[in-house]
């Protein structure tokens, strides 16, 4: 066994299998759905690498749905090498919000956002919490919000815009394979990997 399937295993053992409890029934979902999530999780991660965020490395990517998730990113996070400015907040909205704006893009109604949308807020509000001490009142944080919106929504359609074809590669990886690797995710979004290369998944 390589150390790749190493990695997936354990990832599955600790998030999939431990939320299989007597009272969750697995999620069967239709074509359209499930092209829908893996366009969703392949956008965030191209959003991850367009914006060049090294501090939250890709793990693991996968379409397969546990009690929490439909499909899910499942990333590292580098705290020593964070500076929690502005721009960082924007890119931790980006990232949040990436999946409904790929899908949009791609011309699905998107379904599968809403918990995105809550992670995006709370960020916002710890940015404006952390470094906008002379914001106070409900009118000017929500005006801040919408602001930080607008600039993430901004970031995420130029990365999409500008990584189309490889947005549709690591959608189609995700059907084929239903999980991936950072590390595959990462060569198919160089072009060093190919879909015809992309070893099937062997799992115990």
């Amino acid at each position: 066994m390589n150390q790749g399937t190493n990695v997936i295993n354990m990832w599955i053992e600790e998030n999939i299998f431990g939320n299989y409890t007597d009272d969750f029934k697995p999620v069967i979902r239709t074509e359209q759905e499930l092209r829908e999530t893996a366009f969703h999780e392949a956008g965030h991660f191209i959003v991850n690498k367009a914006l060049r965020m090294d501090y939250m490395p890709i793990i693991v990517i996968t379409i397969v749905p546990t009690k929490e998730h439909w499909g899910v990113n499942y990333s590292d996070f580098i705290e020593e090498s964070i500076t929690k400015n502005e721009r960082y907040y924007i890119e931790r909205i980006a990232y949040a919000v990436a999946g409904k704006i790929a899908s949009e893009q791609m011309g699905f109604e998107p379904v599968f956002w809403k918990g995105d949308f809550i992670k995006a807020v709370d960020i916002a509000e710890e940015y404006i919490e952390k470094c906008c001490p002379y914001i106070n009142s409900k009118e000017e944080k929500e005006e801040k919000t919408i602001e930080l919106f607008r600039k993430a929504g901004q970031e995420v359609k130029k990365a999409i815009s500008e990584n189309k074809e490889k947005l549709e590669i690591i959608a189609e990886a995700l059907l084929l394979r239903k999980i991936l690797l950072g590390e595959e995710a990462q060569a198919l979004y160089d072009g060093t990997l190919t879909l015809e290369e992309l070893e099937p998944l062997e799992l115990d």
